[in-house]
C-alpha cells in the first residue's frame, strides 16, 4: 500500500474550460523522496494545494493512508512560494491562527493543548 496515491487526478478551476490537470496517476512510499518538476503553470502548486486539502479536485481521489483527502488538516503543511504567514506575528501567534481557524469553538488553552498532543506526544486520542 502507498502512503500517497493519486488515481485518474483531474483539475480545473470554477467557470474556466482550461484543464490544469487531466488523468493524473502517482503512488508514493512511506520515506520516498520525490521532485515535481516543470515550467511555469504546468500545475506543480496544484498539484500540492490538492495534496494539502486547500482545493478539491474536478475529478479523480487522493489517498494519504489509504483515506481520500477531502479537506485540509493539519497532518499536512504547505510552504507557500510567497507570505504564507504574517510577518508581523510571531511563530506561535501564526500557529495560534491557523489553530483558531481549524477549532473556532475551543479556547486558546484548548488548542495549545491540542496542538501540542498533536505534533509533540502524538497524544491524539485524548481529544476525540
Amino acid at each position: 500500500m502507498s502512503y500517497i496515491t493519486v488515481e485518474n487526478l483531474g483539475f480545473s478551476y470554477e467557470n474556466n474550460s482550461r484543464k490544469i490537470l487531466e488523468g493524473l496517476n502517482l503512488e508514493v512510499d512511506s520515506g520516498e523522496f520525490v521532485c515535481i518538476l516543470g515550467k511555469s503553470g504546468c500545475g506543480k502548486s496544484t498539484i500540492l494545494r490538492l495534496l494539502s486539502g486547500l482545493e478539491m479536485p474536478t475529478y479523480g481521489s487522493i489517498k494519504l493512508n489509504d483515506t481520500e483527502i477531502k479537506e485540509a488538516g493539519l497532518d499536512r503543511a504547505v510552504v507557500f512560494q510567497d507570505y504564507g504567514l504574517f510577518p508581523w506575528f510571531s511563530a506561535g501567534d501564526n500557529i495560534s491562527l491557523a489553530l483558531k481557524q481549524k477549532y473556532p469553538d475551543k479556547s486558546k488553552s484548548e488548542t495549545k493543548n491540542r496542538w501540542y498532543a498533536t505534533k509533540v506526544c502524538d497524544c491524539t486520542s485524548f481529544f476525540t
